[in-house]
């Protein structure tokens, strides 16, 4: 059961927390007036930030209106509305959009970061966590509500061509060796390389439907490009087939701790800056885990979670970076394609919308 106490401790179960309270705020307030709250988290976290502003002195540093007192004070008079449907859409695509591997946390993800603010927070989480529709996503794999997504901008064909998972081991070993040999591990190093962890992207991934009828695929993307035009199509997974369930931070270590594949060189410049801490860092070796699964399923509570925070394996670590919530990879083709494709669309403003 996902808790308050869950949703408080890592990167972006805070970030969902308060997404929510913002959607709210947001719903209650008068058209002709402005969300305080949103206002006052967007400029007590541009104060972090550091950011100057020009004015016809020449630049000068940003001085925000509001701190984050101001944010602990607003809080509490948000009022909440049921946690369902679309405002859990929205705080969840916020949190998820938030997500970054590549650099520091934003000033928001900084803010809400401090004792203070989470337990602000705290009567936020409470309620989110006394919610249906929060704890159905913590739910195991829907087997029978499981979508493909095909964005018209990617060529390949996960279901006809996938990748082969000793091939993908093999190119790791050689990007790792290479990034040690380069880059020595320089902590100073100013340099990114490829901060993913969930299997190879060439692999069948699916989802299934969020209230409004959209497959998560559509909207729940971390580090998403943008596409404009995507197709997605029901399919069944095999009677037999096997699958690893995500819930938590202890799923994630025991995967890397059965199958470790160190990727410090690959990685570490990366996730020393979203983490502060420089590591030996391992993820799971998806050309073993498919000796023993076929699908490996993260729920959107796992993510909650999990996602964004550092994960001891005994003496290493690790991160679940790049899988978005509610992601079923599929190590083996073990699903069938089912009746026609669904064709969706990005607007102007953002939104998804069927054709």
């Amino acid at each position: 059961m996902l808790s308050a106490e869950d949703l408080l401790a890592g990167p972006r179960g805070r970030r969902f927390v308060l997404e929510f309270a913002l959607a709210c705020d947001c719903a209650t307030t008068s058209p002709d007036t402005f969300s305080e709250l949103n206002h006052a988290v967007l400029d007590a976290a541009w104060g972090l930030s550091g950011r100057t502003i020009w004015s016809i002195t020449g630049p000068q540093p940003y001085s925000p209106t509001y701190q984050r007192a101001d944010v602990v004070r607003l809080l509490p008079a948000t009022r909440l509305l049921p946690a369902e449907g679309e405002l859990l859409t929205t705080a969840l695509c916020g949190t998820v959009g938030a997500a970054m591997y590549w650099q520091p946390p934003d000033e928001t993800d900084q803010l809400i970061a401090g004792a203070e603010l989470r337990e602000a927070l705290r009567p936020v989480a409470e309620h989110l966590a006394a919610s249906a529709a929060v704890q159905d996503g913590d739910r195991p794999l829907r087997r029978d509500d499981q979508w493909l997504v095909r964005w018209y901008d990617d060529e390949a064909d996960p279901i006809a061509a996938p990748p082969s998972l000793a091939e993908w081991r093999l190119d790791i070993l050689w990007e790792n060796e290479r990034a040690e040999r380069d880059h020595q591990l320089d902590p100073e190093a100013n340099w990114s390389g490829a901060w993913w962890s969930m299997p190879p992207s060439g692999l069948p991934n699916t989802t299934s439907r969020l209230p409004g009828g959209r497959p998560a695929g559509l909207i729940l993307v971390e580090d998403e490009l943008a596409w404009r035009q995507a197709s997605a199509q029901q399919v069944v997974p095999d009677e037999a087939a096997r699958i690893y369930e995500i819930h938590g931070p202890d799923d994630w270590m025991h995967l890397c701790t059965q199958f470790p594949l160190e990727v410090t060189g690959r990685v570490g410049a990366d996730w020393r800056k979203v983490t502060g801490q420089l590591r030996r860092w391992v993820i799971p070796d998806w050309s073993r885990v498919a000796d023993h699964f076929d699908g490996v399923h993260l729920s959107i509570g796992g993510y909650l979670r999990s996602a964004t925070r550092v994960i001891d394996v005994g003496d290493s670590a690790s991160m679940i970076a790049g899988w978005s919530p509610d992601t079923t990879w599929w190590l083996h083709n073990a699903v069938t394609l089912v009746g026609q494709p669904e064709h969706w669309h990005r607007q102007s403003d953002g939104s998804v919308v069927r054709d």
